[in-house]
């Protein structure tokens, strides 16, 4: 849908034309995606196995089902997956372009985010110690827990996103005693709730100095800025918030409305106003904003109960797979800037 193949020795010859004059200029422009000058990379799940889409184009990593795929990174030209096995008792790993790295088969251990900085590659999760959940994280596969468990006194706790900027690493999640929080270089920093003991932060975003992280409190979707607490507002059952972006000041953030039957539609709150992105039962996972353009990824069940991997460009629904779903969502703009669901990443820094 985004390639598209030229027709006219004209239309060749401007394009080279183009090529050269970039060239001269140093930008470095990557031509790979010419109707937006970016190239989009969503992971997901597909109707071969765990797979990423480069350009609605799938990539399949593992032929099998049963490995979900939660996150997605581009490092040097390298594509980063994180993935949990579930046909290996929870199995971590992460797949570097389509190589598969082991981290961990602990007890239902489970990973959720992956990020790469200087060479040095982290995944955040969960593993079980002492019959409790530990959140923690992998650096390049050393296990370091967050939240040690150290009796059965000791509060459970998992981690949901990490960001790493400036040397600092930042990673969300929660504690049961304590309820939503974030990790700064493994200091846990509560975030303001009112209710401790049901609360979760997931994904957090960077912009400029100010620190956003989404989640939800009891039944409905919040967003925290620089800590201090706003709920959101909109539709007519329960609500989470799964991801956030912000960009000129205007705050975008994704997430579903869940009913008294736990079915779920994938909604949008934009500067706070609320709407939904489907009818059907479905889901919204991740956004990123490039230019003018909005990107949700999700999945939307079909009439005979499937879900499809789709996502979202400025609300109107595209279809990546007719069988799966679509998680982590990062674009690539002109080689030189990343833009992923944490923040505006310059590749030349």
């Amino acid at each position: 849908m985004k390639n598209r193949k030229f027709k006219s020795e004209f239309y060749i010859l401007c394009l080279l034309v183009v090529i050269i004059l970039v060239s001269c200029s140093d930008k470095g422009d990557d031509m790979t995606n010419p109707s937006n000058n970016y190239d989009i990379y969503i992971c997901g799940e597909g109707p071969d196995g765990l797979s990423y889409w480069k350009n609605d184009v799938p990539v399949v990593l593992a032929n099998q089902f049963g490995i979900e795929s939660s996150d997605i990174f581009l490092s040097e030209g390298i594509v980063y997956c994180v993935s949990n096995d579930f046909n290996k008792a929870y199995t971590v790993q992460y797949w570097k372009d389509k190589n598969s790295i082991f981290l961990d088969s602990n007890n239902f251990c489970r990973s959720s985010a992956i990020y790469v900085e200087n060479s040095n590659i982290y995944v955040v999760g969960s593993f079980y110690n002492r019959g409790k959940r530990e959140a923690g994280y992998w650096k390049n596969s050393i296990k370091i827990p967050l939240q040690p468990v150290i009796n059965n006194n000791s509060p459970a706790s998992l981690a949901s996103d990490v960001i790493v900027h400036n040397g600092d690493v930042y990673i969300t999640g929660g504690i049961s005693d304590k309820g939503a929080v974030y990790w700064k270089n493994g200091e846990a920093i509560t975030l303001e709730n009112n209710d401790p003991y049901n609360s979760i932060a997931y994904k957090i975003f960077l912009d400029e100095s100010d620190i956003y992280i989404c989640g939800y409190i009891g039944n409905k979707a919040v967003y925290w800025k620089n800590g201090s607490l706003n709920y959101l507002s909109g539709g007519v059952n329960n609500t989470v918030a799964y991801s956030i972006f912000v960009k000129d000041s205007i705050i975008h953030l994704v997430g579903i409305e869940k009913d008294k039957s736990s079915m779920s539609k994938a909604v949008y709150w934009k500067n706070g106003q609320f709407q939904y992105l489907s009818g059907s039962i479905s889901t919204a996972e991740d956004i990123v904003i490039v230019d003018q353009d909005v990107y949700i990824t999700g999945d939307v069940v079909k009439a005979n109960n499937d879900s499809k991997a789709v996502y979202w460009k400025n609300g109107v629904e595209h279809t990546l797979a007719d069988v799966g779903y679509a998680t982590s969502i990062l674009l690539l703009k002109s080689r030189y800037t990343l833009y992923s669901s944490n923040y505006y990443l310059s590749l030349l820094v």
